[in-house]
């Protein structure tokens, strides 16, 4: 069951609760299928995926694109742009090279709000937030818009992506 959708990810033909059942040909019947198929799957090319949505089976198209976290790597969206976070939100690390809308992002920079809401609440382990922060921006791509409200040397602005 698909219950994120990576806003990052160019042309993503998924929505949250899609169900994947097969993957050029290969019924997906549990996660380790779905994980193994996945990670085999040759980059950029493109690849067949059969989803139930709503009730009705649809084929997808979609081309692979590499993977930038989840097994045990953190896994936020954020990483295919060199975003690494701290288990407070701060960033460590971000990518030179990064698309115009990050440009405005810096080392030393805290994620406050994704769409007006905190990301997760206080005192949970990183795991958990990271999923949060997931979820929020998944959530916010769903809405059609992500605003990220950003806390700098005490000042706080807004970054629309």
């Amino acid at each position: 069951m698909v219950e994120n959708v990576d806003p990052f990810f160019k042309d993503n033909p998924f929505l949250e609760q899609d169900k994947i059942t097969n993957i050029n040909g290969r019924a997906i019947n549990n996660m380790r299928e779905f994980e193994w198929v996945v990670s085999n799957l040759a980059y950029q090319e493109r690849a067949r995926v059969q989803v139930l949505r709503g009730g009705h089976y649809k084929t997808l198209s979609v081309r692979v694109d590499r993977r930038y976290g989840g097994f045990l790597l953190p896994d936020s969206f954020l990483e295919r742009f060199g975003i690494r976070l701290s288990p407070h939100f701060v960033i460590q690390a971000i990518n030179k090279s990064r698309p115009r809308a990050f440009k405005v992002l810096h080392v030393g920079d805290k994620l406050v709000w994704i769409n007006r809401k905190p990301i997760a609440p206080t005192g949970t382990s990183f795991s958990t937030k990271l999923a949060a922060l997931r979820h929020a921006l998944s959530h916010a791509y769903m809405q059609g818009h992500i605003e990220m409200l950003v806390l700098r040397n005490g000042f706080e602005f807004y970054v629309r992506l």
